[in-house]
């Protein structure tokens, strides 16, 4: 069964790093358009081993470098209204709170200390193991960005990353210019607070607002599909698990699970529908392949007896799973 792990909008990345990434598309499947369409969408988990692939077989330090030469164009409509936002505080607001529109299980969180900024990330789709090249390419992009809102390098009081620490750490230091920390509880850039540059590039505010009114709609469209798609994905790979329920799966997504509840209410989900969809979903895709016994088909998606099962189907369909079988045996 075809899965939606989220999705990457591939917008003048791929343009402009073919030479990087090029090579391996077809190694993990994504689609070689991406190199000249700026609007393909496709699994964002094929993205990070993309990354991953690329710096297994050509430069182990792939995403630090693709993210420390990233420009707006590569990344598109929210890369623009960053460093076109009248603060930095602000530019770094709207990479927190529009991700989403470029990236569906990415995730950008910052807080202000006294002297400080603390930006976080973390990629959230806990199926998805090997993240150096992610992590790494997000943080030196952000900064990037930041740097170029700025109008000169800003450079961090730190930097930490989740991952271990790799053989060599000298385009860590080349590029973050600061002390960085491997094997952190987050990845992590620490900025000083009050950095605004008088050499900050001259913001073009109605861009800016356009921008904005564009962000937030594809805010709207995208966050439904993240959240839904995610929940799904969990749902389905937990559905043999007695337990399986919103507390279970808000532990998964790093949620309480009253902000679970929230944003499900916000938009307009169910959890327990999200569940009977899935199930529904998956005993069509089963119950079509003759060779798997009824019994075992209601085992797979989370029934513990054929009889709820045979409930449910008749429920989805309005016949019974046996009847179902025949009159689609009868059609071939």
């Amino acid at each position: 069964m075809n899965k939606q792990n989220g999705t990457i909008v591939s917008e003048q990345l791929f343009t402009a790093f073919s030479d990087q990434l090029g090579p391996y598309l077809k190694n993990v499947g994504v689609p070689e358009k991406v190199l000249s369409e700026p609007n393909v969408e496709f699994s964002e988990s094929k993205f990070v081993e993309l990354l991953q692939v690329a710096a297994q077989n050509s430069n182990e330090h792939v995403g630090l470098l693709l993210g420390s030469k990233i420009m707006p164009e590569h990344i598109g409509a929210i890369a623009h209204a960053a460093i076109n936002a009248p603060t930095l505080e602000e530019g770094i607001e709207i990479i927190s709170n529009y991700m989403v529109t470029y990236s569906h299980f990415s995730e950008v969180k910052w807080q202000q200390g006294e002297s400080i900024i603390e930006i976080t990330y973390r990629l959230n789709y806990p199926k998805i193991i090997s993240k150096s090249q992610d992590a790494e390419f997000a943080l030196s992009a952000i900064l990037k960005l930041l740097s170029l809102r700025n109008g000169q390098r800003l450079t961090p009081k730190r930097v930490e990353f989740a991952h271990q620490k790799p053989s060599s750490t000298e385009l860590h230091k080349e590029v973050f210019n600061c002390p960085v920390k491997f094997g952190a509880e987050l990845n992590k850039i620490v900025i000083y607070k009050g950095l605004e540059s008088g050499k900050a590039i001259k913001t073009d505010h109605r861009l800016f607002e356009i921008l904005i009114a564009h962000l937030e709609n594809q805010k709207k469209l995208r966050t439904r599909s993240d959240l839904g798609s995610q929940l799904s994905l969990l749902i389905e790979d937990n559905l043999g698990r007695e337990d399986l329920s919103i507390n279970f799966i808000s532990k998964l997504v790093g949620s309480s699970v009253r902000t679970l509840q929230r944003r499900l209410s916000e938009n307009d989900l169910d959890f327990s529908q999200l569940c009977d969809d899935v199930r529904q979903q998956l005993a069509m895709h089963y119950i079509n392949d003759l060779n798997i016994p009824i019994v075992k088909v209601a085992e797979k998606i989370g029934y513990n007896d054929a009889s709820s099962f045979t409930r449910a189907f008749k429920r989805w369909t309005g016949v019974a799973p046996k009847r179902y079988r025949m009159q689609r045996s009868s059609l071939h």
